[in-house]
């Protein structure tokens, strides 16, 4: 008998940003996501790959710091 990892797929990162995973694209993972210098996000920073092999949430957008 066959057992296939649930794998969330690629993610790829917001502009003016980056996208760490913390274990892949597989169940459980974490996907951190960072704003370069000078942008922030007012949406959360992470993901977390379902069961369903799906990213919950969404991919946040960096926009330019008004500071």
């Amino acid at each position: 008998m066959l057992l296939f990892s649930k794998d969330c797929g690629q993610l790829a990162p917001p502009v003016n940003g980056s996208v760490h995973l913390s274990n892949g694209t597989t169940l459980g993972s974490v996907a951190y996501y960072f704003c370069d210098n000078g942008y922030t996000s007012t949406t959360p920073m992470t993901r977390v790959c379902t069961e369903n092999s799906v990213w919950r949430g969404f991919a946040p957008v960096c926009v330019k710091s008004k500071i």
